[in-house]
C-alpha cells in the first residue's frame, strides 16, 4: 500500500526560493563588475604597479563576494526545486513510458544530493542526482522510493513513498515494469536484496550500477557484490582527468553479463549527460524508444 508522507512542500515557497536563488546570482554578477569598475576609477592616474595591485585586490574581493552569493543562491534554488518536485505517481501519469527505476540505500541521498556549482554567477546549482537523472530521463521517467519521514524529497528522481511493510513488494512490481533499473552501489542487506532480485529479474542490458567509490572501496564492493553476478564485475579503470564528484562512474552490462566501467570524469566535459551519452544511446537501441 502506498504511504503518504506528511510533506511540507509548498509550491509558492518553492517558486520564491528559485527566484531568490537566481536573483542572488544576478546580484553576485553585478557585485563583481561593480568592484572592477570602482577599481578602474580609483586606480586611474596611479603608477602601473600600484594600479595592478589595487585592481587585483578589488577583483579578488568582488570575486569572493560574488562566489559566496552564487553558492547561497544555488542552495536556495535547490531547496526551491525540492518544494516543486513532482511525485512519482504524478510523473508517471504525465509520462507514460516505462519508468527508469533508481534504487539505492538512503545513505546515498546526501552524497548524490550535494549541490554542485558549475558556473560562476546565476548557477542553478544542480545536485549530482539531478545531473544523472537528466541523462537517464531520455529513456523514461526516473522514479525512486523515498526515505520514510523526510519532509522534502531530494531533487532528482521523483519519489514514491511506501510503508516499510510493502517496500519489497513495490520494488519487485516496479522492476517488472521498468525499462531500466539503476542501482546505487552500496553495502548492506537492503541493497544486496535489491541487487540479487535485479540480477535475477532484469535483463543485463537493462541494469546499471552507479559507483560512489574510489578504487580501494570499489574492490571491497566487488568482493561483496560480485558473486551475485554470472560474471565478475569489471576492474576500476585508470584515472584520466580528475573531477571532484561523489558518483565516480557507472557499470553497465552486455547481454552475456560482461561488465564495463565508465568513469564520469573520463572526458574534459564531465557532465553526465555528455559522458553517459553513448551508454544512453546503447540502452535506447536495446530497449527501444
Amino acid at each position: 500500500m502506498l504511504h503518504r508522507n506528511a510533506l511540507s512542500r509548498s509550491a509558492p515557497r518553492g517558486r520564491l526560493l528559485v527566484v531568490a536563488g537566481r536573483g542572488l546570482g544576478v546580484v553576485g554578477l553585478c557585485v563583481f563588475f561593480l568592484a572592477l569598475g570602482i577599481a578602474s576609477i580609483r586606480t586611474h592616474g596611479e603608477s602601473l604597479g600600484e594600479g595592478v595591485v589595487a585592481f587585483g585586490v578589488a577583483a579578488g574581493i568582488g570575486g569572493a563576494v560574488a562566489g559566496f552569493l552564487t553558492v547561497v543562491g544555488a542552495a536556495f534554488s535547490a531547496l526551491g526545486r525540492r518544494h516543486l518536485a513532482a511525485g512519482a505517481e504524478a510523473l508517471m501519469r504525465r509520462d507514460e513510458r516505462p519508468p527508469v527505476l533508481y534504487l539505492r540505500p538512503f545513505t546515498l541521498d546526501p552524497v548524490a544530493g550535494e549541490v554542485r556549482v558549475r558556473q560562476p554567477f546565476m548557477s542553478r546549482g544542480h545536485t549530482e542526482e539531478e545531473e544523472i537523472v537528466d541523462a537517464f530521463a531520455a529513456i523514461g521517467p526516473v522514479i525512486a522510493i523515498g526515505r520514510p519521514g523526510e519532509e522534502l524529497p531530494p531533487t532528482g528522481a521523483a519519489r514514491m513513498y511506501v510503508s516499510m511493510a510493502d517496500w519489497q513488494r513495490v520494488v519487485l512490481d516496479l522492476m517488472a515494469r521498468a525499462r531500466l533499473v539503476v542501482l546505487g552501489g552500496a553495502y548492506g542487506e537492503g541493497f544486496l536484496w535489491e541487487l540479487r532480485h535485479a540480477v535475477a529479474r532484469v535483463p543485463p542490458s537493462a541494469l546499471v550500477l552507479l559507483i560512489p567509490f574510489e578504487p580501494g572501496p570499489y574492490e571491497e564492493f566487488r568482493r561483496m557484490a560480485g558473486p551475485l553476478f554470472p560474471r565478475s564485475l569489471p576492474d576500476y579503470p585508470p584515472l584520466r582527468a580528475r573531477v571532484q564528484r561523489q558518483i565516480t562512474g557507472v557499470v553497465y552490462f552486455a547481454d552475456d553479463w560482461t561488465g564495463y566501467f565508465l568513469r564520469l570524469d573520463a572526458t574534459t566535459d564531465s557532465r553526465p549527460a555528455v559522458v553517459l551519452g553513448p551508454l544512453i544511446a546503447h540502452v535506447r537501441g536495446i530497449v527501444g524508444d
